[in-house]
């Protein structure tokens, strides 16, 4: 479709043809209406919002990402690549200073985390990811916190990473990692967690996914050790409704120990939530929460104590 054709009749074909640049390849178109076809026919019954997507031509999809992390559309029949921020530069970092730095701008990097990075102080503070990053530790020793990271854009890898102990009470941050509106994001082999010790207030969430957040998965993570964890969904409320229902989000093989409530809580959204293991001593535990209309496939998980 050219540029200058601002409008079309309704009900109109209308076909439009992704071309990489030298470098690059076709993966997918995102928007309202996704597809994998590099040449793609359409018809216009409502307003249009569509990007054709191009990655690096030696990009390919990340070894163990599976589910909706995976897709361009709601329903899974549309793949997308993520690549985090494979072809960018690659950091390593080790204040706070250089993470935030780092974080910064949508360009595509690679963030390496193999120390404690902390707060100078016990007030927390929130720190905003740009599109198309990695953050990971390749020691395992990699470990943030009293820092909120949010993930408000897209094309996301955190990987091998630690979250913890984010002071809800002073400071600026609330969960340890925020999926605010983001989308295409895969969290794999990380460690969530605080301490039971305190009050249920004193920090929110380890990882909640907010604001229509989409294209979701995590896996192999292990969440402990704290009162409420995953949030998904911004509230009961109708208005909630019209974001909140294209939520969608793949849990598998992950291990919560000690939690108290939200693994996770799921509003309007739809889940895929497989071979997971709970186990609590805790009073009155729970699990997963569906409410508020939310669908949810639940299969081959183990419960105890919950």
């Amino acid at each position: 479709i050219s540029s200058v054709e601002k409008s079309v009749t309704d009900g109109k074909s209308i076909t439009i043809k992704a071309t990489p640049a030298t470098g690059y390849k076709f993966d997918c178109w995102t928007g309202s209406h996704p597809s994998n076809a590099q040449e793609y026919t359409l018809t216009a019954t409502s307003d249009i919002d569509i990007q054709a997507r191009f990655i690096p031509e030696n990009a390919t999809k990340p070894e163990g990402l599976i589910g909706y992390g995976a897709c361009a559309d709601l329903e899974g029949k549309v793949t997308y690549t993520l690549t985090g921020g494979f072809g960018g530069k690659k950091v390593t970092v080790t204040t706070l200073e250089e993470l935030e730095a780092a974080l910064t701008s949508d360009n595509p990097k690679i963030i390496y985390i193999e120390s404690q990075i902390t707060t100078p102080t016990e007030a927390s503070t929130t720190l905003t990811a740009g599109s198309n990053k990695t953050l990971m530790s390749k020691t395992g020793n990699g470990h943030i916190k009293n820092i909120e990271i949010k993930l408000n854009g897209e094309n996301y890898i955190v990987k091998n990473l630690h979250f913890s102990e984010v002071e809800a009470k002073e400071g600026t941050g609330n969960d340890a990692l925020k999926i605010g509106g983001g989308k295409y994001v895969w969290i794999d082999h990380c460690e969530f967690n605080s301490n039971t010790d305190v009050d249920k207030d004193y920090y929110d969430g380890l990882l909640d996914i907010t604001n229509g957040a989409r294209s979701i998965t995590i896996s192999y993570s292990y969440f402990h050790d704290h009162w409420k964890a995953i949030l998904c969904g911004s509230g009961d409320g109708a208005a909630n409704q019209i974001s909140d229902k294209n939520i969608r989000l793949t849990m598998h093989h992950n291990y919560f120990k000690n939690i108290g409530s939200r693994t996770p809580l799921l509003r309007y959204g739809k889940a895929h939530i497989f071979n997971n293991y709970w186990i609590s001593t805790l009073d009155d535990s729970s699990a997963i929460n569906a409410r508020a209309g939310a669908e949810v496939l639940v299969e081959n998980n183990v419960f105890n104590g919950i």
